[in-house]
């Protein structure tokens, strides 16, 4: 594809990540902020060579394109959105000739059945859009094969952790205005580690990104006002350890649900 049919194919879309297409053209996104270069991180020092892996929520594919450079034999990335879907389809990947599967989908209809089961799951920036928390962790435990890894990426209350805790706010209170204002669930540190071990996630590695002068002040002096922006940013690399699940309440919880 030529620089010029290259360029007015971007044009027609609007972009989140910035992706590197050679000759110096990018997509026009946000910078490569310091969480997503985490999770890049994260990948990259992944060993995927014959792996599979599933990006969820994959807008533009930065992370999936990364989960291929390190040698996934079969990478999906899946993304509600539809333009997104499309665009990685019909531009991004035949110009990069990668074999990335692009698939538009409601994260929570993703299952094993129909989609198979991952070495790695990447699920960065989607949970704390979501009004099913719980449900989306489910999603992702059932696509996790025992003993794979997931790399997760959200936003998390601010309270230092005085006790296990989901904050809903509603669209008018959330503490993410303009383009963010769908944010709309957000454990503090606490809730969201218990939480991943309830769904037999064992915890490698975790990261806590914001500001590190704004963290230690609200930790003297509690939360601040909204306009100080109560949450930070998580990332988290764990492994599907099924032996740590308690049974007996995911017997409970699930039959009660009927999920």
């Amino acid at each position: 594809m030529e620089n010029e049919e290259l360029v007015n194919k971007l044009s027609q879309y609007t972009f989140y990540q910035t992706i590197d297409l050679g000759n110096g053209i990018k997509t026009p996104g946000l910078p490569t902020d310091v969480k997503q270069k985490k999770v890049l991180q994260l990948i990259g020092d992944m060993d995927l060579s014959g792996k599979s892996a599933i990006d969820i929520g994959c807008a533009s594919g930065l992370f999936a394109l990364e989960a291929e450079k390190r040698g996934a034999a079969r990478v999906v990335g899946a993304d509600h959105t539809e333009h997104n879907i499309e665009c990685l389809r019909e531009v991004i990947l035949p110009h990069l000739g990668s074999k990335i599967e692009p698939l538009h989908v409601n994260m929570l209809d993703l299952n094993p059945e129909e989609h198979g089961q991952f070495d790695l799951v990447i699920f960065a920036g989607v949970l704390y859009h979501l009004k099913y928390p719980f449900s989306a962790l489910k999603v992702v435990r059932d696509l996790v094969k025992s003993g794979g890894t997931m790399i997760l990426e959200t936003g998390i209350y601010d309270d230092y952790n005085r006790r296990a805790a989901l904050y809903t706010p509603s669209p008018k209170d959330t503490p993410l205005k303009g383009r963010f204002a769908n944010s709309c669930a957000f454990f503090n540190e606490k809730a969201l580690i218990e939480n991943l071990e309830y769904f037999g996630f064992r915890v490698v590695e975790k990261t806590v990104v914001n500001d590190p002068f704004k963290r230690f002040v609200k930790k003297i002096v509690g939360t601040l006002t909204t306009s100080f922006y109560p949450v930070s940013n998580i990332v988290i690399k764990c492994e599907r350890d099924p032996s740590i699940e308690n049974k007996a309440l995911t017997r409970f919880y699930e039959s009660v649900t009927g999920k």
